[in-house]
């Protein structure tokens, strides 16, 4: 499998959720762009999900990259690197303020 490289671009807050039928969460983007065997893809975005209560050191939903075409990458590895980066932007948001506001990064 080729190696990737990650370049995050941005972290923005979509949604928060509480007391609809799909549950409580907080829902996110993430922009980036990946370089595979010296070809950029730009322009992407995957979800970023975490349920309310759960723990952000081990629960989030990270979703598979939205708009790219290349070949097969290691997915453990982009998930484990989405997740360190998606936690930077939301921790300090969760400290600061709670449940009320936005996330951005």
């Amino acid at each position: 499998m080729p190696a990737a490289k990650l370049f995050m671009k941005k972290f923005v807050q979509v949604e928060q959720s509480f007391g609809k039928p799909d549950g409580d969460y907080l829902l996110g983007r993430a922009e980036f762009s990946l370089e595979i065997e010296d070809v950029m893809y730009d322009g992407l975005s995957a979800s970023v999900k975490q349920t309310v209560g759960a723990d952000i050191k081990q629960d989030l939903e990270i979703g598979m990259p939205q708009g790219y075409d290349g070949p097969p990458f290691n997915y453990e590895g982009y998930r484990g690197a989405m997740e360190d980066y998606s936690r930077r932007c939301l921790a300090p948001w969760q400290l600061s303020k709670g449940s009320t506001g936005f996330a951005t990064c």
